[in-house]
């Protein structure tokens, strides 16, 4: 893939040759690399999680921490929903370097099926505290 881009005063095409490498980056078979995957979707998806919840689980872990850890409260709750999300979106992640792990596979489903029952439970400590 090459792009025509101006050239420089002193003749130099600088971008074109960092746009043709960012390209040949982007086009290159990653399962040609040693030891690594594909990237799939949901790996993107467990990515956005993790930089979802990091900071959601400081939040929370911060509020629940002021409210007290009482389980009526509501708040530990969403703390360990957190904790739940970014242990299976790290299983996950960790599935692109090693695919046949069936230790990352089983703990990336239970902690996507798990997931639900902590965030059920929060929002009716929260509703009950109204």
């Amino acid at each position: 893939m090459y792009i025509s881009l101006p050239q420089h005063e002193d003749g130099d095409n600088v971008e074109a040759t960092h746009l043709y490498i960012l390209a040949a980056l982007f086009t290159t078979n990653r399962t040609s690399i040693p030891n690594m995957g594909h990237f799939t979707y949901s790996d993107g998806i467990a990515v956005w999680k993790l930089v979802f919840f990091s900071p959601a689980l400081l939040i929370s872990g911060y509020v629940a921490a002021r409210h007290g850890f009482a389980k009526s409260s509501g708040w530990i709750y969403l703390t360990i929903f957190c904790i739940i999300r970014i242990v299976g979106a790290a299983a996950q992640l960790t599935l692109i370097s090693n695919p046949t792990s069936e230790g990352a596979q089983t703990t990336a489903l239970i902690c996507s099926i798990l997931g639900l029952s902590p965030l059920l439970l929060s929002s009716l400590g929260l509703l009950a505290r109204s």
